[in-house]
């Protein structure tokens, strides 16, 4: 037995039932839990095709389009001078 203090372990209380180590065993006119229907998610997955990943060259700037065409943007290859410095300035360059 469990409790608190030596002396309430001493006590002679004697449990008045037992207790199932994996709950109250179910009578079987109850019925089962995993007899309920599962209720369809309101997410019916993407409408549009999947993402892909493409190589990209951090040192050239070039990676390959959705077309098949290589295309190369020096300004974001690494080592070459920056025009955007900041990510604010980065955001605001792309507005149309």
């Amino acid at each position: 037995r469990r409790a608190p203090t030596v002396q309430a372990c001493r006590d002679g209380w004697e449990a008045a039932g037992n207790n199932p180590p994996y709950g109250p065993i179910m009578p079987p006119d109850v019925p089962s839990y995993t007899a309920v229907p599962v209720i369809p998610s309101s997410y019916e997955g993407s409408p549009s095709g999947p993402v892909a990943a493409v190589p990209y060259d951090p040192g050239t700037g070039s990676f390959v389009g959705s077309d098949g065409k290589t295309y190369t943007q020096p300004d974001l290859a690494s080592g070459s001078p920056r025009k955007d410095s900041t990510w604010q300035t980065m955001m605001t360059g792309q507005q149309i």
